[in-house]
């Protein structure tokens, strides 16, 4: 059974193979044990002629023999009194992305205020947008310091939307915001069953956040454990869902901010040395607004806009 051709790069993409390489040989070899006793029972003779629709539970290879699940849609026509087979595949895991993508954007809408550009034009200001400038363009790991109220996450924005990636998602995680127990599962995901509660499958911050960036809010209150699984995906780009076994590789540039002393936290063993000096890579200290006093004019006046 040959595989279709296609004009679209996407299967190339996801099967990891030029089309050439495909077109004219087997089909089989994309697609699992049991998804291929499928196909070959719908294209026996007793099987059925109208299309049928494959739910969750079945996988496909890609040229490099890694599997990812999928669900499918097989279907049948006549074409010079010979019949045609189609398959169509569709990545469970991309749709879970999206769709996670699209409900985690939704809730930041939803709480997100109106708020603008860092507002100021005093010295301590200049020389952060210079840092700024000058860190967007590479993947440095870049750690913003400074008190509660300094506009970390306003910088963060700035450095993400001047960045290569500002075409892709910028996913937000306070660390302080999230039950200890269940900041592993929204930074890495779970399966389902991982533990009480986990109805279905989710993706991590990390994920949702694949080929962007992820901006950790609060990171001094990680717990140590998760320390060393953030240190992994750090170095190596790998972590595991929560109740998973398989390994997920991730491309994303990594943003942390906390008002706390990391140096001494990590020098009193309170913080991973090693995941301090991996991510202050590029450390960008706020001042606070009291340091700033030429600002309060123009701050001033935007409150007075608004």
């Amino acid at each position: 059974m040959p595989a279709a051709s296609s004009s679209s790069t996407a299967p190339e993409r996801v099967f990891r193979c030029r089309a050439e390489e495909a077109i004219g040989g087997p089909c089989q070899r994309f697609l699992s044990q049991a998804l291929c006793r499928v196909l070959t029972e719908y294209m026996s003779e007793a099987g059925p002629k109208t299309p049928i629709w494959v739910p969750e539970g079945h996988g496909a290879r890609r040229a490099d023999g890694e599997t990812f699940p999928v669900e499918a849609t097989f279907s049948r026509a006549e074409t010079n009194g010979r019949a045609l087979y189609t398959v169509f595949l569709r990545d469970v895991e991309e749709r879970q992305r999206l769709r996670g993508l699209n409900l985690y954007l939704q809730d930041e809408l939803r709480g997100s205020q109106a708020e603008g550009d860092l507002i100021g034009a005093s010295e301590g200001l200049r020389a952060v947008m210079e840092n700024v400038r000058q860190v967007a363009a590479t993947d440095a790991s870049v750690l913003l310091l400074g008190e509660t109220g300094t506009g970390k996450e306003i910088i963060a924005r700035a450095i993400h939307a001047s960045s290569t990636r500002k075409d892709q998602a910028l996913i937000t995680l306070n660390c302080a915001a999230i039950p200890k127990d269940l900041v592993e599962s929204e930074l890495f995901g779970h399966e389902k069953g991982a533990f009480t509660g986990a109805l279905a499958r989710k993706l991590g911050r990390f994920e949702l956040a694949d080929k962007g960036t992820v901006f950790l809010d609060e990171l001094g209150e990680l717990p140590l454990d998760l320390q060393a699984k953030l240190l992994r995906v750090l170095q190596e780009g790998e972590f595991e869902r929560v109740g998973g076994t398989e390994t997920r590789r991730v491309d994303v540039r990594i943003l942390a901010a906390t008002n706390r002393d990391l140096a001494r936290r990590a020098r009193d063993g309170s913080f991973r040395a090693d995941l301090y000096y991996r991510l202050n890579v590029f450390p960008i200290t706020l001042p606070p607004l009291r340091h700033r006093k030429e600002d309060l004019p123009l701050l001033v006046q935007h409150f007075v806009r608004r």
